[in-house]
């Protein structure tokens, strides 16, 4: 069974038009810590939706009542933060380096991973951007970080309002590079550097 989370993400990687239902998933992505206290009515106070936006939204996840929704949403929170807890004390990072096969030493690797962790962790949001194969094994990963507290969303180039930020990290993720070679200019030019 999917967490909440997990379903709204999904719903947002999947979406290709620019609508109310889609900012309305946005808004909770970016304000998923602070739903679990939030009334519907304080939402619609302090953002620019309306009743009828988050009710239409919920009901296609398949609640009827902001309540229901609200309560489901804590308790996922709270599971996926045990989730984790349990991920990371059980984990075999040897086990699992060995099974990678990467190019370089182990140590080499585990500094890039200490690297990419201290990027993600001194900026904000996390942007990812790229090919459809690719993107579409993320939903853990943003699962994750926006679980931890880090905004971790996937770049849409039919949102007209989307803006990057300075602080932002952009993962690009291709199989082929078809996607890099897609990509708008100002997407390559500003935004995208290798990691070595």
């Amino acid at each position: 069974m999917d967490i909440l989370l997990s379903r709204i993400i999904r719903y947002l990687n999947g979406v290709i038009t620019d609508d109310r239902q889609y900012r309305t998933a946005l808004f909770m992505v970016e304000h998923y810590q602070e739903l679990r206290c939030k009334t519907l009515e304080e939402i619609v106070k302090e953002s620019e939706y309306t009743e009828e936006d988050i009710m239409t939204f919920i009901g296609y996840l398949g609640y009827h009542d902001y309540e229901d929704f609200r309560e489901r949403l804590m308790m996922d929170q709270d599971l996926r933060s045990s989730q984790m807890q349990l991920r990371l004390l059980h984990t075999d990072i040897d086990g699992m380096i060995s099974s990678l096969h990467i190019s370089g030493s182990k140590e080499d690797f585990l500094n890039l991973v200490d690297h990419l962790a201290e990027i993600i962790y001194e900026n904000g949001r996390i942007i990812l951007a790229g090919g459809y194969s690719p993107l579409s094994v993320t939903v853990d990963f943003q699962t994750d970080m926006i679980s931890m507290g880090k905004q971790a969303i996937e770049y849409h180039q039919f949102d007209k309002n989307f803006k990057f930020k300075d602080t932002d990290v952009v993962f690009f993720l291709t199989a082929t590079g078809r996607a890099l070679s897609h990509a708008s200019k100002s997407l390559k030019e500003n935004w995208i550097i290798e990691i070595k």
